[in-house]
């Protein structure tokens, strides 16, 4: 697949570009758009492949990889468990609206991806995201955040991923039990 290669590469020279760029990256339009072109081509079988693998990449820029991905929705799930835990009121801008977009962005690439790619390879990926990442689940931290009283943009983000995981046979049982447990 010499023209599948080029169009990997394409997309890894893209990422390199702006995503490791620290200073252009750190800027919320710049973030979004970003994430927006990466779900534009993980919306066929092929483009999914490619997104997944150039996030996936050891070598992917650290603010732009499925780690820093899952480490967010950590983050957010803590700060929320620390504010419950502290008795104190949850205001509706705990999470501002730049970081609820940008969150909500990088969720739709994941949805994007995992909606579109091949369903065998995307159950691999699946199992691949859990070992690195250490979610194992995977669709537990998206249960985890989306039950956290965050905003309701990003509630529905969340539910999207979690419907394009269902798409797997093997994932419907597991995931209609957690949903049948999620108090939200």
């Amino acid at each position: 697949y010499p023209l599948f290669e080029a169009y990997q590469e394409h997309v890894a020279k893209f990422l390199r570009a702006v995503g490791t760029d620290e200073q252009l990256i750190m800027v919320p339009s710049v973030f979004i758009g970003h994430m927006r072109i990466l779900s534009a081509v993980a919306s066929t079988e092929q483009g999914a492949e490619v997104v997944f693998r150039v996030l996936h990449d050891k070598n992917a820029s650290p603010h732009v990889a499925w780690r820093k991905l899952f480490a967010t929705l950590k983050s957010v799930i803590a700060m929320y468990e620390g504010i419950v835990s502290s008795n104190q009121q949850i205001s509706s801008t705990v999470l501002p609206e730049a970081d609820t977009n940008g969150l909500c962005a990088f969720v739709d690439v994941f949805t994007q991806v995992m909606s579109n790619g091949p369903l065998d390879e995307a159950l691999k990926w699946i199992q691949d995201l859990e070992e690195e990442c250490g979610v194992a689940p995977s669709w537990e931290i998206l249960f985890e955040a989306m039950c956290c009283p965050v905003p309701q943009k990003l509630k529905a983000t969340l539910d999207e991923a979690i419907a394009s995981l269902a798409r797997h046979q093997s994932l419907v049982g597991p995931i209609w039990d957690r949903l049948l447990g999620a108090v939200v």
